[in-house]
């Protein structure tokens, strides 16, 4: 695996990098907004997103409770993110070290890391994740 880094346009970033900034941001308001008891008290209407495969079939997709897990790490309450979805802590730990890097290497310093990684181990990398989100698709069906 080979690590470099790239010069960008000075010190702004691009579309795609502000839009991703943007859409991460939504995504962690939505998260808080969407999944707190304040907001369900002052809007007793406000569902959280529903899923699409458990809405017309039942079954719980691999990604069900995502952002309710996301907001109990927002809170700190990783054990309780953990029972929301198995994935949520990582996820939210990714989304904030991408959200972070996006950030500062792109839009301040205008450098980006470029990781390039043989054709076997991006391969590993790939399995991984899938065998994550298979076991969080098995975790949702057991606790279904």
């Amino acid at each position: 695996m080979r690590l470099a880094v790239e010069t960008i346009r000075a010190g702004r970033g691009d579309a795609r990098t502000w839009f991703a900034l943007v859409a991460i941001l939504a995504f962690f308001l939505y998260s808080f907004w969407a999944s707190s008891p304040r907001a369900r008290e002052a809007v007793p209407h406000l569902k959280p997103p529903v899923c699409l495969l458990k809405f017309s079939t039942g079954i719980p997709c691999p990604f069900c409770g995502i952002t309710t897990g996301t907001y109990r790490m927002l809170n700190g309450e990783v054990g309780r993110a953990w029972r929301a979805n198995i994935l949520s802590p990582a996820a939210a730990a990714l989304l904030g070290i991408v959200a972070a890097y996006l950030l500062v290497f792109w839009v301040l310093a205008g450098r980006r890391l470029r990781v390039e990684a043989p054709f076997p181990r991006s391969r590993t990398l790939w399995y991984l994740a899938a065998a994550a989100i298979g076991a969080s698709w098995a975790v949702n069906l057991w606790r279904a």
